[in-house]
């Protein structure tokens, strides 16, 4: 399966998602206030009356770039294999991986058609927490939940899950089935491939 396969279609899936970057910006002071800012900094671009994707998308990836932990996202998503790896190839993946997410959800933002977020609530055991959303469409709602991990310098989200699935156990799996058959080499020239052709 290609990696791509993952990454959907729909504004959506492209919002929820949105913007596994890399990040060492000072956060917020609880997980309702992170995924709410980065919710607000988006919607704000997508419904400027002059929206436009190819302008807009360095304020976009600005607007996001510090709501996600990209360390534990890495570690998460490759699991025990990301103990194997040198700091170097740990580097390249967190790199790789967050640039193909990213480059991938904004260009998917073209089927914006006024969808809205709205925060239910949240519930922490720290380090750990969760904040409880709803994303209202035209035809359904969609229940989302945000996972998140404290930092000193703030929450950061780890995993989203939509309708109780869970995002980043869908990458775990993908990729644990690329290095089972072909090994981690594979993976990285996957990853690199991506990032080149979304460049």
């Amino acid at each position: 399966m290609r990696i791509a396969k993952l990454l959907g279609s729909t504004f959506v899936s492209s919002l929820l998602f949105l913007s596994l970057i890399t990040s060492a910006q000072a956060q917020y002071d609880t997980p309702t206030d992170t995924v709410q800012n980065m919710l607000d900094n988006v919607f704000a671009i997508l419904r400027a009356p002059d929206f436009d994707l190819d302008r807009d998308k360095a304020a976009i990836d600005e607007a996001v770039s510090g709501a996600f932990d990209p360390n534990t996202i890495a570690q998460s998503a490759l699991a025990a294999s990301y103990r194997d790896l040198t700091t170097e190839q740990r580097r390249e993946f967190e790199e790789l991986f967050f640039d193909v997410l990213k480059q991938t959800y904004i260009e998917r933002l073209d089927s914006y058609t006024n969808e809205t977020v709205e925060i239910l609530g949240e519930s922490v055991d720290a380090p750990r927490a969760t904040v409880d959303s709803v994303v209202n469409t035209s035809s359904s709602d969609i229940a989302v939940q945000y996972s998140l991990r404290q930092r000193p310098d703030g929450w950061y989200i780890y995993d989203i899950i939509v309708e109780d699935v869970s995002l980043l156990s869908s990458y775990r799996s993908t990729y644990r089935s690329i290095i089972r058959r072909s090994g981690i080499d594979a993976l990285f020239e996957e990853l690199r491939t991506q990032a080149a052709t979304l460049e």
